[in-house]
């Protein structure tokens, strides 16, 4: 088992995008197991660590204070540098029309906060899987 201070430096980057520190923190530690994890706290962070960091897996809070993670979505799925970085919703927005928003935008999943730290990695896992990576 790896300790979670050291992840294997050949494990994907994840980035997590959430203005909240408590959240990212609960993420991270969920993560760091399996996962290098970089963080950013705004929608403006989050596209340059896309570019920076190349993560496989982006989890995005929709709700930004720079603006709509929706629309971040739709500007991943049309550039060609990033158009494969599998994203997943991870947010307290729970509605359906928010969720529908989301899948329709470019989002490979939905998670509904709060997360449970046993089960999520493993959700990530799948993921990856299902992209074939």
């Amino acid at each position: 088992m790896l300790n979670p201070a050291t992840p294997n430096p050949n494990a994907p980057v994840v980035l997590v995008a959430d203005p909240d520190p408590v959240q990212q923190q609960l993420l991270a530690n969920a993560l760091r197991q399996r996962f290098r994890v970089v963080v950013a706290n705004n929608l403006a962070e989050a596209v340059s660590m896309l570019v920076v960091n190349r993560p496989r897996i982006l989890l995005l809070e929709v709700n930004q204070p720079d603006g709509n993670g929706i629309e971040l979505i739709k500007q991943i799925r049309r550039d060609p540098g990033t158009h494969n970085t599998i994203i997943a919703c991870v947010t307290n927005r729970n509605a359906i029309k928010d969720k529908v928003a989301g899948f329709q935008a470019g989002a490979d999943d939905y998670i509904i906060k709060p997360v449970n730290p046993d089960s999520f990695p493993w959700r990530l896992i799948l993921l990856i899987r299902l992209h074939g990576l």
